[in-house]
């Protein structure tokens, strides 16, 4: 008898504005459970990285929680197309991030990436613009992802 793994879904988005930056990730069991979090981002950065930043963050959440199988769904056409391969990465400061995700998403023994309009990645964006807008104590704030640089 063949067990059936069911797949996690996960959301993400990514908030810069003049009050700073926040990351939202929304993960859904295969049960249904919703589990939110967003963290503020303490260091300078641009809207394209943030967006990074909340999917590999959303990754690691969720090898946190032992998922084999995750669909990412998000509405950064950057991110989703540079990972189908069919946008080029054009930015050479984001080579490094996209490399960090490859190597989180290989972890997991099957992913699929789903670029979702925005209206059905609210909770996302809400949790990335208030994570950005909010002052709070620097100990509790997400640090930058470590990443090479070639």
């Amino acid at each position: 008898m063949r067990i059936e793994v069911e797949s996690w879904k996960m959301y993400f988005d990514g908030a810069t504005n003049q009050n700073g930056s926040g990351i939202g990730i929304l993960l859904i069991s295969p049960k249904g459970t919703h589990i939110p979090f967003s963290s503020r981002l303490n260091f300078p950065t641009t809207n394209n990285a943030t967006e990074y930043d909340a999917c590999i963050m959303g990754l690691r959440a969720t090898l946190g929680l032992r998922v084999k199988e995750l669909e990412v769904c998000g509405y950064s056409a950057l991110i989703i197309f540079q990972i189908w391969n069919r946008w080029k990465i054009k930015e050479e400061r984001l080579m490094p991030y996209h490399e960090c995700l490859q190597k989180w998403a290989s972890k997991f023994s099957k992913i699929q990436y789903q670029y979702v309009p925005r209206m059905q990645n609210q909770i996302a964006d809400a949790l990335a613009t208030m994570a950005s807008m909010m002052d709070g104590p620097k100990k509790d704030e997400v640090r930058p992802i470590m990443v090479e640089q070639k």
